[in-house]
């Protein structure tokens, strides 16, 4: 869902005549924003990310009309921040683990909030994140499952 949104904005975009570091711009500040919302509640599936690798690998090598055109490097090397050499884009696969683990320090830090006491109520009982055995559950519950393990 997030990658076929991310397609769609950027089918809309004209932005041939933006230099790589405008492109770079662009793409840290509006479609690294567009899936944050979702890959907070849910673990996004890996071809799921690898959608939005390619969409967004696509827009920042693309040239005036849509030529093809050979990516000069592989998108992880783009994803690395740039205090190591790349351009840091967003590592969304990392960003997803660490949105769903803050669920998890939530949950275990004993946050009192009425969403963390619900799922305390409704997933652990008396125990905790890492004792818990819920057979079956919410997307949202086997994500952090998923992550916690």
């Amino acid at each position: 869902m997030a990658a076929e949104k991310i397609e769609n904005w950027l089918a809309t975009w004209k932005c041939g005549q933006l230099s790589y570091g405008g492109k770079a711009v662009l793409l840290n500040s509006s479609l690294t924003s567009i899936p944050m919302y979702l890959m907070g509640f849910y673990l996004l599936y890996e071809g799921n990310h690898q959608r939005m690798d390619t969409a967004r690998a696509c827009f920042f090598w693309q040239e005036i009309g849509k030529k093809k055109k050979y990516h000069m490097m592989r998108w992880e090397a783009l994803s690395v921040p740039k205090d190591f050499g790349g351009l840091g884009f967003l590592e969304t696969r990392a960003m997803n683990m660490a949105l769903l683990a803050k669920w998890l320090f939530r949950i275990e830090s004993g946050d009192s909030s009425m969403c963390i006491n619900l799922l305390r109520t409704k997933y652990l009982g008396n125990c905790g994140v890492f004792q818990e055995k819920v057979k079956s559950c919410s997307f949202f519950w086997s994500g952090l499952r998923k992550v916690r393990d």
